[in-house]
């Protein structure tokens, strides 16, 4: 579509600024900016994850169909049985479900997946799964060593031992 100008000729239209700046910037701000917010989201809401009703949890059983070692191991440890130990008094409490559980329904009660892998609603599709870096950009997180562990596995606890992450990592480590 032309402009007429003043002096009788047909000028192409200027593009807008947003055209301009993806055309010189490229689909990677949009990228960049998915994981902003995807960061925001899972982080952002983790003390009390279980009592959102936006949820972006979809439970460990989602996962199964291609990690099954991983949901083998799962399955057999005390985080899938963490929300069933709590005592029944405990089971509304934030500041306990915010490590036993990713959320109220039956399906996401205990330490999931998603507890440290953060909420799988947009990275569990097999699509996205497949390449590493959209699936991060996705809301895949990817946590090496104890830091991860020590969010719920700290002093914090009113029954909690001393945590050895060496010894504890034995019982659920789990590969792809």
């Amino acid at each position: 579509m032309g402009v007429l100008r003043k002096e009788g000729h047909i000028a192409e239209r200027q593009a807008g600024w947003g055209a301009r700046f993806a055309s010189r910037h490229g689909l990677w701000i949009v990228g960049l900016c998915w994981a902003v917010v995807s960061v925001v989201l899972v982080w952002g809401s983790r003390t009390a994850l279980c009592q959102r009703a936006d949820s972006t949890n979809v439970g460990a059983y989602k996962c199964k169909g291609c990690h099954e070692s991983a949901h083998n191991v799962w399955e057999k440890s005390a985080h899938a049985r963490a929300f069933s130990v709590l005592p029944e008094k405990d089971r509304n409490n934030a500041q306990c479900l915010r490590c036993h559980s990713v959320g109220k329904e039956p399906h996401l009660q205990g330490v999931q997946c998603e507890s440290c892998h953060g909420g799988g609603k947009y990275y569990s599709i097999p699509e996205v799964m497949v390449d590493k870096t959209l699936a991060r950009a996705a809301g895949l997180i990817v946590i090496k060593g104890e830091k991860g562990c020590v969010d719920c596995h700290a002093g914090h606890s009113p029954k909690l031992r001393k945590f050895d992450y060496a010894a504890m990592w034995k019982k659920i480590a789990h590969t792809k």
